[in-house]
């Protein structure tokens, strides 16, 4: 049996998810679970995840997720129009 987070980590050797620090700890049809370790560059101030970094986690999970139900067989892929998300609080 394959191991799916494997699977989906090495799909983001050498791209985005892997320049951001994205590690996949879960991968299911169903669920994915992701880490992103805050550092420095990631933040507007030393401690505080820019919200483009948080978008961009958000984006890329929701891409394994669904890149896990397409069927590639039939030549499906997927890419985001559009995104939004509003920050009440820190």
């Amino acid at each position: 049996m394959t191991d799916m987070a494997t699977v989906l980590q090495e799909a983001m050797r050498g791209f985005f998810g892997e320049l951001l620090g994205i590690h996949v700890a879960a991968a299911a049809p169903d669920r994915v679970v992701a880490e992103l370790f805050v550092r420095d560059e990631l933040c507007t101030i030393p401690g505080v995840l820019h919200g483009g970094a948080v978008m961009a986690l958000a984006d890329q999970i929701g891409a394994l997720a669904t890149v896990l139900n397409l069927d590639r067989a039939k030549g499906y892929s997927t890419t985001t129009i559009e995104s939004t998300t509003n920050f009440i609080s820190p």
